[in-house]
C-alpha cells in the first residue's frame, strides 16, 4: 500500500474523464449530477457495500453501518452528543486542553526551538478527545510520549486493505491474522491496541455511571459522550446499548476523533504559512472580531464510490484553479453556490455526526493560535512558495489514511504576537 489512492484515482480521472473504473467492480465517479443521486436522493437505493465492513473491529460502528434503519437509530442515540449545544457545555475542555498546547509553543518560543507543529496539533487532538468522549485527557500533550498516541494509522490501513476486495472483506478479516508476516501482523496489534483502549474507556464511564446510584447521573457529572450512549435507549423496546455496542461506538470515537481533526488543522497550517498574504488576513480577521486572549483564558454487481479528492479537484466543477489554496474563491456567487456538494465529511444521511465537534475545534484551534503566536517554516527556502510536487498549484505531498496528512511534518518556528487592545 502505498497510501496514494485517493490522489492516484485523481490522475485516472483527470486522464479519462469523470466515471473510471478502477477494479472489476469498482467505479469512481466525480460527476456532479452524480452527488445528489449517490448520497442524497438515492441514498437507499444505494446502499453501503461490505467495503464498510473492514472499518469496525470486532463489530460495526455508526460509521460502518450498513442497515439503514438501525445507522438511523443509534444516530438518534447519538445526536445530542454531537449538536453545538452540548459543545458548548464541553468548551471548556477545549479551552483547558488549547491552554497546555500554548504554553508548550511559549517553552519552545523561550528557546528558540523549532519544533514539528503537525505533532502539537495531533497530541492536542487526541487529549481534547478523550475528554469529550470518556471525561479523561490521555495525557499526551504533557507526557509528550509517543506511544501513547492510538496507532489509528495502523487500523485505517489495514481497513483500506481488507475493504479493498468488499466481496472478501469478512474472510480476509478471519485469515489474514494468521499469515506469519511481520508488516500485517503490526496493522492487527494497532487494531487491537485501539481497541483494548476503548474497552478500557467504556469500562472506566460504565463503573461512574453504576457508582452514581442512577443511570441518568446527577445533574452535576459531566456528561460526555459516552456517558449519553450509555443513558440512551431504543425508541422502540427501551433497551439500552449492550456493553459490545458501546465498545464498538467507543472504538469509533478514537480512530475517527484523533486523526482527522489533527490532519485538517495541520493542512491548513501548511498552506496559511505557505501564502503570508493570506495569513495576515486570516490574522487581521481575527484580530478584528476577536479580543485578545486574558491569561486566564484557554479556548454490490457493481460498487460506486465518490472519492472525495478526486471530486473536490475535478476542475468542471470546482475550475480550473482547484489546486490553488485560494480562500477568496468562494467569494464568487458561482462557485459559493457549489459549497452544498462538498463532501469533506460526507453529505446526507452518511455525513460525518462529529462534524459540529471537528468544525468548533478547529475554528478554536486556528482562531486562538494565529492570535497569540505568529508561525513561520522552520526551513528558510520552503518560505519561498508551496511544494509544485509536479503539478499546477499549492496540493504538498500527502498520503491518505482515511483522510489527507501531510507525508512529513510541518516544522515551524514561532513567537510570541503583540496586539494592541482596542
Amino acid at each position: 500500500m502505498t497510501l496514494k489512492q485517493p490522489y492516484n484515482l485523481t490522475k485516472v480521472h483527470e486522464k479519462h474523464g469523470s466515471i473510471v473504473r478502477y477494479g472489476p467492480d469498482k467505479l469512481s465517479i466525480t460527476d456532479e449530477e452524480a452527488i445528489k443521486l449517490i448520497y442524497q436522493s438515492g441514498a437507499k437505493f444505494m446502499p453501503k457495500t461490505e467495503f464498510y465492513d473492514a472499518y469496525g473491529a470486532a463489530h460495526t460502528n455508526i460509521f460502518g453501518m450498513r442497515d439503514e434503519s438501525a445507522h438511523s437509530i443509534r444516530r438518534r442515540h447519538m445526536s445530542h452528543s454531537f449538536s453545538i449545544s452540548y459543545v458548548k457545555e464541553m468548551e471548556q475542555y477545549l479551552d483547558a486542553n488549547i491552554k497546555i498546547l500554548r504554553g508548550k509553543i511559549s517553552e519552545y518560543i523561550a528557546s528558540n526551538q523549532t519544533f514539528d507543529l503537525k505533532k502539537a496539533l495531533h497530541y492536542y487532538v487526541i487529549d481534547a478527545l478523550g475528554e469529550l468522549a470518556f471525561s479523561q485527557t490521555f495525557g499526551i500533550q504533557v507526557s509528550d510520549d509517543e506511544s501513547v498516541a492510538p496507532p489509528v494509522i495502523e487500523h485505517s490501513l489495514l481497513a483500506a486493505v481488507t475493504g479493498a476486495w468488499p466481496m472478501m472483506t469478512a474472510r480476509l478479516k478471519r485469515w489474514l491474522p494468521l499469515i506469519p508476516h511481520k508488516g500485517l501482523n503490526a496493522l492487527f496489534d494497532g487494531r487491537k491496541v485501539c481497541a483494548d483502549l476503548a474497552s478500557r474507556c467504556v469500562d472506566v464511564r460504565l463503573n461512574a455511571v453504576r457508582n452514581s446510584g442512577d443511570s441518568k447521573a446527577s445533574s452535576s457529572e459531566r456528561k460526555d459522550i459516552l456517558t449519553n450512549l450509555i443513558n440512551a435507549k431504543h425508541p422502540d423496546t427501551g433497551e439500552h446499548l449492550t456493553q459490545t455496542d458501546l465498545e464498538t461506538e467507543a472504538f469509533g470515537f478514537i480512530i475517527a476523533g484523533t486523526h482527522t481533526t489533527s490532519a485538517t488543522t495541520t493542512l491548513l497550517f501548511y498552506h496559511l504559512l505557505h501564502h503570508p498574504d493570506l495569513m495576515a488576513k486570516c490574522v487581521a480577521e481575527i484580530d478584528t472580531n476577536l479580543p485578545p486572549l486574558q491569561e486566564d483564558e484557554g479556548s454490490y454487481s457493481t460498487s460506486i464510490a465518490v472519492c472525495n479528492h478526486a471530486f473536490h479537484h475535478n476542475p468542471d466543477v470546482f475550475g480550473v484553479d482547484h489546486n490553488v489554496f485560494d480562500p477568496t474563491r468562494w467569494d464568487q456567487q458561482e462557485i459559493a453556490n457549489k459549497s452544498k456538494l462538498l463532501m469533506h465529511f460526507g453529505l446526507g444521511g452518511r455525513q460525518c455526526i462529529g462534524k459540529t465537534v471537528a468544525m468548533t475545534n478547529i475554528y478554536k484551534l486556528m482562531s486562538t493560535l494565529l492570535s497569540e503566536f505568529e508561525f513561520e517554516l522552520a526551513d528558510e527556502k520552503e518560505r519561498d512558495g508551496p511544494s509544485q510536487n509536479g503539478s499546477v498549484g499549492d496540493v504538498p505531498e500527502l498520503i491518505s489514511v482515511g483522510i489527507s496528512d501531510l507525508a512529513r511534518p510541518l516544522l515551524v518556528k514561532a513567537s510570541k504576537r503583540t496586539r494592541v487592545s482596542s
